[in-house]
């Protein structure tokens, strides 16, 4: 699944430069996969009392398209459950669809990140 995160450094050769950074920028991305696991954690305890509307909701919320809406009913019906976990699942299941272009597959996984991002 695709997830913004704020860890970014680029450096075009190795230097002191870097190796002072290194340590840092490894800490970052730990504490923000250990945000994340907390967050797959929520999403498989947070209920989802009608997750077919729930899904209409987030399509409308991120416009998602025709063809996407299809994937992702598609993802759905891989990943039918009543659980925040199982919506983000359908999202990121969907891209399995060979007809996507990578740009829609990219945009869906996106969105997966980003309702996932969402739960609290």
């Amino acid at each position: 699944m695709i997830s913004k995160t704020e860890v970014s450094a680029s450096y075009r050769h190795i230097s002191l430069k870097i190796l002072e950074k290194f340590p840092k920028v490894l800490e970052r991305v730990s504490f923000e996969l250990g945000q994340q696991k907390s967050q797959f954690r929520i999403s498989m305890q947070t209920p989802v009392e009608n997750p077919l509307m729930t899904i209409e909701s987030f399509n409308r919320q991120f416009q998602i398209g025709e063809q996407g809406r299809d994937a992702v009913e598609w993802g759905w019906n891989q990943e039918a459950g009543d659980t925040m976990f199982n919506e983000v699942n359908a999202y990121t299941r969907a891209v399995q669809i060979d007809a996507l272009s990578a740009e829609a597959s990219y945009r869906l996984q996106k969105v997966g990140g980003a309702i996932l991002g969402m739960v609290k």
